[in-house]
């Protein structure tokens, strides 16, 4: 690339670049791939003055582009690329007994184009060793007729938007053969006529395009796989296909087998599943298929609803009901889809590597797997992959998803929305590890700025190596549901909630993961808050509900990580809990495990409430308790009981809720402990200055040496401006707050005086009241 500076104007760089393009475009044109130009009218493509370098060769390009026809009368005549019709007009004329061997053929180049190629009579021979397109941008037409035959890798008519192609074969022997794929219409117009015993071969995928149109009549076309609209087609002929993608309804039973005859107005598809073809169903259109009776439907690769507007519909029902694929299977690809596997049927890979599964990719796909030994086995799945996407899989009643083959990775919310149901006993997806994949195993729950819903419900089982919610990539949300007795979310390694740092920058992740009424959650090592800006928050609560990490649990690292241990929850971690800043635990039931708060926030109680705790607790400088106290009965004041040994720094913060104010010399335990040790834990919070910190060999108490009333912080009689500074640095409670603006103005209830606020008072109330958004509450 040249960049001439006109702005300098010197004459002799100036010349000096301009050379240097005049010096490039020669290079181009001579560098031993020339191009030769058809300079003649209808005249033998032998003759050298009939082109502008001579006859073309094996590397020389040719370019019939004058208006004239290029004919060939004897054979082996070559050319490295030969266009017909490249900016204007061009024709070229085989005729019988001859051949003409090149590697790329175009007809009707550029827009505006027009281009004709003849090839006629028996052994009539155009050999393309790569590919034809028949309409790249222009008109193009090819006619093979009277026994000749073209040949090419992979064929194309009417490439791009505008162009228009036309080809026809027509009369015995006469062949067009592709190696490769052929789209007919692909964003251009494109027609294919196939007449009077005229055969058409493609080894691959025949597509009909939204502008395409296959016309018959009495010819022949015989192809790997056939996908699009076949409405499209027309006349009379015969289709013979491995594979078929497309508007049709398919049984495959004991009455139908897997040799099919399908008549399409007066065309006879003849379909033949021996797992050499696709079998898609929706293209564009509504279809359905039904597999029953014990039937094995092999093929490369499986879609529903493949096509955008496409609505199909598929079932495999019954025991030994099988849809076998090699490559993959889509439900929604594009469109709409819905699979059913039931009663025992089986969708089933059949290879070790690059067998992908996608439910809504970028459409909206169901799948329901439901009923003993009813399974969907895969390497991967991924449900919503774009942001387009919304996937929606049914695991129940003990069907099976296994992800048992390769990567073994299942992404439920890829950058769309998806959604998975794993419910009753027996029902279970399980992702298998390969070492030789880095994420092997792994189940992401919101994966790429997407939304992935799980829930695993009354004795469902999900089993894989690592979990992960809301992980990965930014902008992600993880929402995990375990929920009802015998219920088990198993991960043989570590789990995050909330951000994971494998392969890229994630943060702004969002994930929460939900154990409830009984289920089980398990697990090594877990990372809780873990990615930049992020937030995981796992709740534990009800009778029977249980998370047990064999290793370390860490909430908190750049993110905010939440743990809450409710209602007869039990949460367990051999290697310990370790809150790091923006780290919480709270709740009023029991934690197994020692405890080590270097930066984070220990809540106890549920508002008010004991928190168990069955190891030892350590607090750094940089830690928090928050007590709170709420009445002088049994039960109203927060409690952490400490089993073991209870090593104490940082900082006790207390609060006081539903109005109550205690008086002097009234005590409330708030933690006790096997033994304790005090290394410097200093006592904050609004009411601090009400309290003071008693310390035994065991316990922890805040008695009461100076009394107030709600809302005056600083204990000097007037609930005022200064009460709020103290609020605030102490980082109060919102109940808190509101008592102090209820009562401002007043006398506490313990002054001698009376209290008058000053008018710059009364104007920072009126600011403080209005402009608050970001009050701190405690965390429950």
């Amino acid at each position: 690339m040249f960049i001439l500076d006109h702005s300098k104007r010197h004459p002799f760089s100036y010349c000096l670049a301009w050379g240097n393009v005049s010096l490039l475009l020669l290079l181009l044109r001579h560098d031993g791939l020339a191009q030769t130009y058809w300079n003649a009218g209808a005249s033998d493509w032998y003759v050298a003055t009939n082109w502008t370098s001579g006859v073309p060769n094996a590397t020389t390009d040719a370019r019939i582009d004058n208006g004239g026809t290029s004919q060939i009368f004897a054979t082996g005549a070559t050319a490295r690329d030969i266009r017909v019709g490249d900016a204007v007009t061009g024709n070229l004329e085989i005729a019988s007994g001859v051949t003409l061997s090149n590697r790329a053929g175009i007809i009707g180049n550029l827009v505006g184009s027009q281009g004709t190629v003849t090839v006629a009579g028996a052994n009539a021979k155009w050999k393309n060793s790569s590919t034809l397109d028949v309409g790249t941008s222009g008109t193009a037409t090819l006619n093979i007729s009277n026994g000749a035959s073209v040949s090419n890798t992979a064929g194309m008519i009417g490439r791009n938007a505008g162009a228009s192609g036309i080809v026809t074969v027509t009369g015995m022997n006469s062949t067009w053969s592709n190696s490769g794929g052929l789209i007919v219409g692909s964003n251009g117009q494109g027609v294919l006529h196939i007449e009077n015993a005229g055969l058409v071969s493609v080894p691959a995928t025949t597509t009909i395009g939204q502008a395409g149109t296959i016309v018959f009549d009495g010819g022949t076309l015989t192809t790997w796989n056939l996908s699009g609209d076949l409405g499209k087609l027309s006349g009379t002929g015969i289709i013979n296909t491995n594979g078929l993608n497309a508007n049709v309804n398919l049984i495959f039973d004991q009455n139908h087998g897997l040799q099919q005859q399908l008549v399409n107005q007066s065309i006879t598809i003849n379909l033949d599943a021996n797992g050499k073809g696709n079998i898609g169903i929706g293209n564009r259109g509504a279809g359905s298929l039904s597999i029953m009776d014990g039937l094995t439907v092999p093929c490369q690769s499986g879609s529903v609803g493949s096509g955008t507007g496409a609505n199909g519909f598929a079932v495999v029902s019954g025991t030994g009901s099988t849809w076998k694929y090699e490559s993959g299977m889509s439900v929604g690809s594009t469109g709409q889809g819905e699979l059913i596997v039931q009663n025992g049927g089986k969708i089933l890979s059949t290879i070790s590597g690059n067998s992908f599964c996608h439910i809504g990719r970028s459409g909206n796909g169901k799948a329901t797997i439901t009923g003993s030994g009813s399974t969907w086995n895969a390497q991967t799945l991924t449900l919503a992959e774009s942001g387009d996407g919304q996937g929606e899989l049914t695991i129940s009643d003990g069907g099976a998803v296994l992800l048992n083959i390769g990567n073994g990775k299942g992404t439920i919310g890829g950058s769309g929305h998806g959604k998975v149901t794993v419910t009753g006993n027996g029902s279970r997806w399980v992702n298998s590890s390969n070492p030789t994949w880095d994420d092997s195993g792994t189940l992401y729950v919101g994966y790429s700025g997407g939304v992935g819903e799980l829930t695993i419900a009354d004795g469902g089982l999900v089993d894989d190596t690592f979990g992960a919610i809301a992980a990965d990539f930014s902008a992600s949300t993880g929402n995990v549901t375990v929920t009802g007795t015998d219920s088990l979310w198993r991960n043989s390694r570590d789990l995050y909630v909330g951000g994971r740092r494998i392969c890229c920058s994630n943060t702004g992740n969002n994930g929460t993961l939900l154990i409830d009424a009984g289920a089980t959650v398990s697990n090594t090592d877990a990372f809780i808050g873990f990615s930049s800006n992020s937030t995981g928050t796992v709740t534990v609560q009800g009778p029977g509900s249980a998370w047990n990490s064999t290793g370390q649990v860490t909430l908190g690292d750049t993110g905010r990580g939440v743990l809450k241990v409710m209602n007869g929850g039990v949460v367990a971690a051999t290697g310990g809990i370790h809150l790091k800043v923006g780290g919480t635990l709270s709740g009023d039931s029991s934690v197994v495990a020692n405890i080590f708060n270097d930066g984070g926030a220990i809540n106890p109680g549920a508002s008010v409430g004991t928190l168990q705790v069955n190891g030892n607790f350590t607090q750094g400088a940089l830690g928090t308790m928050n007590f709170e106290i709420g009445g002088s009965g049994i039960g109203q004041a927060d409690l952490l009981n400490v089993s073991g040994v209870a090593s104490l720094a940082g900082t006790l913060h207390v609060s006081l809720s539903n109005g109550f104010i205690p008086n002097v010399g009234e005590t409330f335990t708030v933690l006790t402990g096997q033994s304790l040790i005090n290394n410097g834990l200093t006592l904050t919070g609004a009411y601090a200055g009400m309290f003071q910190l008693d310390f035994s060999a065991s316990s922890i108490a805040l008695r009461v040496v100076n009394a107030g009333s709600p809302g005056d912080f600083n204990l000097d009689g007037e609930i005022d401006a200064a009460d709020f500074v103290v609020w605030r640095e102490n980082k109060g409670s919102q109940l808190e707050y509101d008592a102090w603006r209820a009562n401002f103005g007043t006398r506490s209830s313990n002054a001698s005086f009376e209290s008058v606020p000053e008018p710059s008072a009364l104007l920072l109330v009126v600011a403080v009241a209005n402009a608050l958004p970001w009050l701190r509450m405690k965390s429950c």
